[in-house]
């Protein structure tokens, strides 16, 4: 199929958080949707205890996207979900526990609206190390007609001479030459691979 298969562990700032969500499912079986994932974890937890930062890396990453709500209205509402959980963490019985999914998204404002573009594919790299739901360089392209004239880094070999490549700045490491003269290994990407090019 086409779906995305990335282990919780990978995921920034989660480490051993990851363990206990992984234990919570195999022990009790799938979360059917974000109230149940969020009264669960606060009441079976075991391990190291989830915290804000934990759902921020959740949302980011794209993890909480098979629940209710897009990621915009998640980290728009992520006080209310780390003060809901804390509660459930606290307390046995809550008038939460009395809802339903409907009432628990409704507490959850939003209004369908999702995170810029830019922001969610960047955040997506910062957390997973990939560009999840696409790639800016593809995004680039759709808009510059022109731009199928270029190169993918893929198909570049040691024997390709000049090349026009659209793609994005990964890294960049400067220095200088013996001379004193700066210059730069830059590593660049598309949406196929990576590179490193000399610039001078």
């Amino acid at each position: 199929g086409k779906d995305i298969q990335f282990g919780l562990s990978g995921i920034k700032t989660l480490a051993k958080k990851a363990l206990s969500i992984k234990d919570e499912r195999e022990t009790r079986g799938e979360f059917l949707d974000f109230k149940d994932f969020i009264t669960r974890m606060a009441r079976n937890q075991t391990g190291s205890p989830l915290n804000k930062g934990t759902f921020e890396a959740l949302i980011y990453s794209g993890a909480l996207d098979v629940f209710s709500k897009t990621r915009k209205e998640k980290l728009d509402n992520i006080s209310k979900i780390s003060e809901l959980f804390s509660l459930l963490k606290k307390e046995s019985k809550t008038i939460f526990d009395k809802t339903d999914s409907t009432f628990f998204d409704n507490f959850l404002s939003g209004d369908g609206s999702e995170l810029d573009r830019e922001t969610l594919l960047n955040k997506e790299k910062e957390y997973t190390g990939f560009y999840i739901s696409g790639h800016p360089v593809v995004d680039y392209k759709a808009k510059y007609p022109n731009s199928k004239n270029y190169t993918l880094i893929k198909d570049i070999t040691p024997k390709t001479d000049k090349v026009k490549i659209a793609a994005v700045i990964k890294s960049v490491h400067k220095i200088l030459t013996k001379k004193g003269d700066a210059m730069a290994f830059v590593t660049i990407e598309d949406e196929t691979s990576s590179i490193e090019v000399v610039v001078f």
